[in-house]
């Protein structure tokens, strides 16, 4: 009887090893064609290439790598689960510590070109101030509380709202931490939206495309309390598509700020974190219809009630853009070429346009060119492989 149990257990250890499937983690790539279907739980990151279909099905949950960009170039793209890059880009500053034996405890300062400034304390005061917030499609939010001279600064705009450029949304700054004698340590800074494009001539997003800032972190609580930090700004999606239908949802919405006092503004003397600014959302779509997306910006946290008048600001809303390509003819002066030889191409652009053309060889971007005054951009590159290349020319407005 014994022997008969064992037997049976192994069997049914057996047979139930099929169904623990783990999460992978997929790299950028060429695939030469071949389709790629993602499961609940993988993690993606780099630049894919050259794939058929690209799917990431109903329930299933996606996540972008953090502080690694995003791109796929397929010739369909069909979103009925969920893309997250929510605080997948530049990291937000860490909240001040209580132990600085100088007495002062500035919290650190965000990552990116939209950094939130890092709240801090004046001398041994009970006014630690909050993280300011991060910006990017808009500008961030102050960090509130404590001294007008040691609240964590704003982070400013950056970027195009209608080019083909791309960036992360940038981290909010920490929070002021507490004197020695109360030790208490800030909250962290939020970090910024991660940046994904998605190019393909036919795009579908029935599930949701996330690309938020995170929220800053709480301050430490206790009788006096530690100040909130920034929240990180959004960060980019970028859709270049014949046609697009979406019936889900696009966000990159600024992250909130942090409160102080671990969520506690009663009897609390520390300040808020400043909120995130919203990221930048572009839809470049030859067949355009009619879309929205979530841009809005973080709020600012609170203020302790027993802190000096000096609120926390709101992160301002990002930048939406939908518009029609309007490219007209791309050529290749140089057809066939050889091995190592300089190819220039060319591309004309109606309207009276301005700004740049970003050229891509088998959906992969090779550079960019600036428009003349007649319309035309043009740019120079050795660097194609041997056989056919598809080359493709990407015009998002003038900026």
């Amino acid at each position: 009887m014994k022997r008969t149990l064992r037997t049976l257990f192994l069997i049914l250890t057996v047979l139930f090893l099929p169904w623990q499937v783990s999460a992978a983690t997929y790299t950028g790539a060429n695939l030469g064609g071949a389709n790629l279907t993602l499961a609940n739980g993988d993690v993606v990151s780099g630049v894919f290439t050259n794939v058929g279909t690209f799917t990431i099905p109903a329930g299933a949950t996606v996540t972008v790598a953090q502080g690694i960009a995003f791109e796929m170039h397929a010739t369909t793209i069909n979103i009925a689960g969920t893309l997250d890059a929510r605080g997948a880009g530049f990291l937000g500053g860490a909240g001040g510590t209580y132990a600085d034996a100088n007495q002062n405890h500035p919290g650190g300062a965000g990552q990116g070109p939209g950094a939130g400034g890092g709240g801090n304390i004046v001398g041994c005061s009970v006014h630690p101030a909050g993280g300011g917030g991060a910006g990017y499609g808009g500008a961030g939010g102050i960090g509130g509380g404590g001294n007008p001279s040691v609240r964590g600064t704003a982070g400013g705009a950056y970027g195009t709202p209608s080019g083909g450029d791309r960036a992360f949304g940038s981290g909010g700054g920490g929070g002021g931490g507490d004197c020695p004698d109360y030790a208490y340590n800030g909250g962290a800074g939020g970090a910024g939206g991660g940046s994904v494009v998605l190019d393909a001539p036919t795009v579908s997003v029935g599930g949701s495309l996330l690309a938020d800032g995170a929220v800053g972190t709480n301050g430490d609580g206790g009788s006096y309390g530690a100040a909130g930090g920034g929240g990180g700004s959004g960060g980019t999606i970028l859709v270049t598509a014949t046609t697009l239908t979406v019936g889900g949802t696009l966000s990159a919405k600024g992250g909130n700020g942090g409160f102080p006092d671990g969520g506690t503004t009663t009897n609390v003397y520390a300040g808020g974190g400043g909120g995130g600014a919203g990221g930048r959302v572009k839809l470049l779509v030859t067949n355009a219809g009619v879309y929205t997306a979530n841009i809005t910006g973080g709020n600012g946290a609170p203020n302790g009630s027993f802190s000096q008048p000096n609120n926390s600001g709101n992160g301002a809303p990002g930048s939406f853009f939908s518009g029609v390509a309007t490219i007209t003819s791309l050529q290749s002066l140089t057809n066939p070429s050889v091995i190592g030889q300089s190819v220039t191409f060319s591309a004309h652009v109606t309207g009276n346009a301005t700004g740049t053309v970003t050229f891509l060889a088998n959906g992969a971007s090779i550079g960019n060119g600036t428009l003349n005054g007649a319309g035309d951009a043009t740019l120079a590159y050795a660097g194609l492989p041997i056989g056919t290349s598809s080359i493709a020319a990407v015009y998002g407005g003038d900026g």
